[in-house]
């Protein structure tokens, strides 16, 4: 790697880490040697990807190819991964969304009750228009789905800009 690859990648990680980093690569490959980190993801999946390549002391049967390794580094812990396919599994776990992750949103909420309420009044007003009988819907319902309607339909279309 050349001085100004150094320099682009020490600016992109935090101070001390980029050491933990190849320490915690050394203690699960003791034999590897020149190790050195050649990518940083910022912001993946709330942490950073390191990729470390290394390579292996020449054994019996000749030279052994480099090796990479990914390093996986949130604010308390630092995972060393091989295998690609082994770090998509274990990281796809830890940060699928659970249920009330995914009601947290604020759209999602706003969506539901604006559906719920839909389907509740729609149907009243379309079986005293059928039947020709006056349904009374109080007028806070009214103007508390309205209300709803408005601001969802509102915010939507603020999105588009």
């Amino acid at each position: 790697m050349t001085n100004a690859g150094t320099t682009a990648l020490r600016d992109k990680t935090v101070p001390g880490v980029a050491e933990k980093v190849i320490e915690a690569v050394k203690r699960r490959n003791p034999a590897a040697i020149n190790l050195m980190i050649q990518t940083v993801q910022s912001n993946f999946l709330g942490g950073e990807l390191y990729t470390v390549a290394f390579d292996m002391p020449d054994g019996e049967i000749g030279p052994i190819p480099a090796y990479n390794n990914r390093v996986y580094v949130t604010k308390k812990t630092i995972e060393v991964y091989g295998n690609d396919i082994f770090l998509l599994e274990v990281l796809g776990a830890k940060h699928s969304k659970s249920l009330f992750e995914f009601l947290a949103n604020g759209d999602i909420v706003s969506g539901i009750i604006a559906l719920a309420v839909t389907v509740l009044i729609v149907p009243s007003f379309l079986l005293s228009h059928i039947t020709s009988s006056q349904i009374s819907v109080p007028d806070w319902i009214t103007s508390g789905w309205l209300l709803i309607l408005g601001f969802y339909f509102g915010k939507a279309s603020g999105r588009g800009e």
